[in-house]
């Protein structure tokens, strides 16, 4: 990082590793490197994330009062594949802040390997936000993993027409 009093660049020291804002920031960027990386290098900059201690960050997170914290917990949790914290994804699903539930349902499909299974548990019309990022992880899949939306459509009534969407949308 840069020190701000004479511009030089300043290697972190381990002490640096606990002092909270300087934590974060290297957080932010181990993640930031880990989502344009791949192969080797993402699998050792996942290590780092478990060697850091970020993981074990997790359990405060997940309790927090703060919305923001429990979103970036979800969000670790599917980035760096934590399976210890999927089921508290699941308690997040009826959380009271819309944000956080909106980002533990994309959590859910990004994590199952069958992404619109998730429609068993939403009983409520989708918003335009959930119905695009769903989109987005469908598009994400390999075609033959790419379900049969005619066949989802009779068993989601509610869904139905955003079925139908996505229907047009990969199959023309």
């Amino acid at each position: 990082y840069l020190n701000s009093k004479n511009s030089e660049r300043k290697h972190l020291s381990k002490q640096d590793l606990y002092d909270r804002d300087k934590r974060a920031i290297l957080l932010t960027e181990l993640r930031s490197m880990h989502s344009l990386v791949g192969g080797e290098e993402k699998n050792r900059l996942a290590d780092q994330y478990f060697s850091l201690g970020f993981v074990d960050d997790l359990e405060y997170k997940f309790e927090s009062p703060h919305w923001v914290e429990k979103a970036q917990a979800i969000s670790e949790v599917v980035q760096f594949r934590v399976s210890k914290y999927y089921p508290l994804i699941d308690k997040l699903l009826r959380d009271k802040n819309e944000t956080v539930r909106q980002n533990a349902l994309i959590a859910k499909m990004k994590l199952d390997d069958q992404p619109l299974r998730i429609l068993d548990i939403i009983k409520r019309p989708l918003s335009v936000w959930e119905k695009h990022q769903m989109f987005l992880v469908l598009k994400a899949l390999p075609s033959h993993k790419i379900p049969s939306f005619g066949d989802l459509s009779n068993k989601y009534l509610l869904h139905r027409d955003f079925l139908k969407d996505l229907d047009i949308q990969f199959n023309g």
